[in-house]
């Protein structure tokens, strides 16, 4: 009988070992449950965000000549100048020379068939005074059209010098005083039309400024001479016109 009491508390112990046994086991963690979670979370499997630099400070970039000068590009624009000038005009007694009002107005395009290499036509009006016999002058009026060719030299992003070199003709009109003998024997005077033609040539440097990324302010000194023939009815007179002016324009590229 205490034998079989003994065994009995001997099973009991054992029994409630073993239970506190696998309780202890289930209520530890393993830790390679643990390490898969990890590597399963959606957050960690999305990679590092790199944040962006912000460019609100930075500042813009303004207008750009060189930009504008490439090949293949075009250009328009006008210019203008108003200024004194020496004339030089054959009359029928003598050649008079003195100063004159000379005012041009021309409008202009062009192409760039290499970087910074333009070529193009520049055309107008002239209005010019020619000196005659009574110390007075008359008002000519002309139209010219030159080909032209230019370098664009770039200083800064805005400023650039432009060389340029244009060769052409002009034709128009003019009146002159000649004179006639009237039907009762005297001599009196007549205003006659004339016809104006010859050629042109222009040598300058103009000073480019960039106002916006298309448009361009151009100022510079220009020679320009004029070398032809007055035309009346019956007599041709030689006209030689030299001009250094002022000139300032407006050109847009495209």
């Amino acid at each position: 009988m205490k034998t079989f009491t003994h065994r009995r508390a001997g099973a009991m112990a054992a029994l409630l070992l073993c239970t506190l046994g696998v309780s202890t086991a289930t209520a530890q963690p393993n830790p390679f449950d643990a390490y898969e979670g990890k590597k399963q979370d959606p957050a960690d499997m999305q990679p590092d965000r790199v944040q962006q630099p912000c460019d609100c400070d930075t500042p813009k970039a303004g207008p750009s000549n060189s930009a504008l000068t490439t090949q293949g590009r075009w250009l328009a624009g006008f210019s203008g100048a108003l200024n004194w000038t020496t004339t030089s005009n054959d009359t029928e007694q003598d050649r008079i020379a003195n100063s004159t009002l000379f005012i041009r107005l021309a409008p202009n395009a062009g192409y760039f068939i290499k970087d910074n290499m333009e070529v193009g036509a520049v055309g107008g009006l002239i209005w010019r005074q020619i000196a005659r016999n009574d110390n007075g002058a008359s008002l000519g009026r002309d139209f010219f059209l030159q080909a032209r060719g230019r370098y664009h030299v770039h200083v800064t992003e805005r400023f650039s010098l432009i060389p340029g070199l244009a060769l052409g003709g002009y034709l128009g009109r003019n009146t002159r005083e000649f004179e006639i003998t009237e039907p009762d024997g005297t001599l009196g005077t007549l205003d006659l039309e004339t016809r104006t033609f010859g050629g042109i040539a222009e040598l300058g440097v103009d000073i480019g400024y960039m106002l916006s990324p298309i448009w361009q302010l151009q100022a510079g000194i220009r020679g320009t001479g004029l070398l032809g023939v007055e035309r009346g009815e019956d007599e041709t007179f030689g006209v030689r016109t030299f001009n250094t002016s002022l000139n300032i324009g407006l050109e847009r590229y495209f």
